[in-house]
C-alpha cells in the first residue's frame, strides 16, 4: 500500500522534478527511517554511488536487526551487479562465505569470481579455510582477503563462522566443479 510520501515523491519524480524527490525522500529516510524506499530512488535515478554510500551507513549502525541487513547487502548487490562490477560482487559473496559456509553460498562467490576473472587467486584461502580453518585476515574491517579482493566498506559482527575442517560438503563439490577425481575420492564420505 502505497502512503502519501510514496504519491508525494512519484509525483515530483515523474514531472520531472527529480532532484526534488530525492531531497524529499532524504528528508523522509533521515527523520521517518524510510531508508529503503529512498536507497530504492537514488538507485532509480541512477545515483548509484549515493545509494552505496546509504547502505554502508545503514548496515554499519549498531544494533541492526539481522533481516534488515540481509536486505539492504541484497540491494547492495544488486546495484554491482546491475553495473557489472563483479569484483566488488565477488568481495560481497566472498563475504557471505566466510561467514556462512554453504555450498550455495560457495557457489554464488565463485560465479561471481569467475566473472571477475580471480577465481584462481580465491580458491587458495578457500581451500585452507576449508581443509585446515585458516582464515585470510585476522583484521576487523578491510578486504576480507586482502590483495586479492577490494574493501566491501561493510562491517559486520563475525567476519568467519566457525567450521570444523576439513568442510567435507563443500570440498566434495568443489572436486565435482573441477572434475577432479581425486579430490571426490578424499573427500566423499559414504
Amino acid at each position: 500500500k502505497k502512503s502519501q510520501a510514496d504519491w508525494i515523491e512519484m509525483a515530483l519524480e515523474k514531472s520531472g522534478r527529480t532532484e526534488e524527490a530525492i531531497g524529499f525522500s532524504r528528508i523522509l529516510a533521515e527523520k521517518e527511517g524510510r531508508i529503503l524506499e529512498f536507497i530504492e530512488l537514488l538507485d532509480h535515478t541512477n545515483h548509484k554511488r549515493e545509494a552505496i554510500e546509504w547502505i554502508k551507513k545503514t548496515v554499519n549502525q549498531k544494533p541492526q536487526d539481522p533481516h534488515r541487513v540481509v536486505l539492504f547487502l541484497h540491494k547492495m548487490k544488486k546495484i554491482f551487479e546491475e553495473s557489472g562490477d563483479w569484483l566488488m560482487m565477488t568481495a560481497l559473496d566472498t563475504e557471505d562465505f566466510f561467514r556462512d559456509p554453504r555450498i550455495s553460498v560457495y557457489k554464488q562467490m565463485i560465479e561471481s569470481a569467475k566473472k571477475a576473472d580471480i577465481a584462481d587467486s580465491l580458491m587458495p584461502y578457500i581451500q585452507d579455510y576449508l581443509k585446515e580453518g585458516t582464515i585470510p585476515s585476522s583484521a576487523k574491517n578491510g578486504s576480507i582477503i586482502p590483495g586479492v579482493l577490494p574493501e566491501t566498506g561493510v562491517v559486520l559482527g563475525n567476519r568467519y563462522a566457525r567450521v570444523n575442517p576439513p568442510v567435507k560438503p563443500i570440498l566434495l563439490e568443489i572436486a565435482l566443479d573441477s572434475n577432479d577425481p581425486d579430490g571426490v575420492l578424499e573427500w566423499y564420505d559414504p
